[in-house]
């Protein structure tokens, strides 16, 4: 049984003994159960529901459906995981460009220095046919 105050969590037994006044205590129980309590499935009894299903409109059922199932938490996962794949593709766009362009200077130095070789040979055979 768990007992809500104005400040303080009280995690009691079930002889009514206090276990524990923590808020970890009570995450840390939530979380090993798998309780959730943002889902409206799980606090609604039998005539809320009975209620609720009669009176409400097709988009009502729907967003409850979304909540219950999370598929809106799997969306929102889901949306952040593609904005973390379209950030991170750009950002290896960006090195490819870099090493791209790295490896094109490497090359052009490669061949001005292979040039700055030959030249003096050039000269020398020039000199030598003449």
């Amino acid at each position: 049984m768990i007992v809500t105050c104005v400040c303080t969590y009280r995690n009691l037994s079930f002889a009514g003994e206090i276990i524990s006044t923590k808020r970890d205590e009570l995450d840390n129980i939530i979380s090993m159960m798998n309780i959730q309590i943002d889902n409206p499935i799980s606090v609604l009894n039998q005539d809320v529901s009975r209620t609720f299903l009669i009176t409400s409109k097709p988009e009502e059922k729907y967003n409850l459906f979304v909540k219950a199932t999370l598929l809106d938490s799997i969306e929102t996962n889901y949306k952040e995981a593609l904005n973390i794949c379209e950030e991170e593709y750009n950002k290896l766009q960006q090195y490819n460009t870099v090493c791209i362009l790295n490896l094109f200077n490497l090359i052009v130095d490669k061949y001005y220095h292979f040039l700055l070789c030959v030249r003096p040979c050039h000269k020398k055979k020039n000199r030598l046919t003449n």
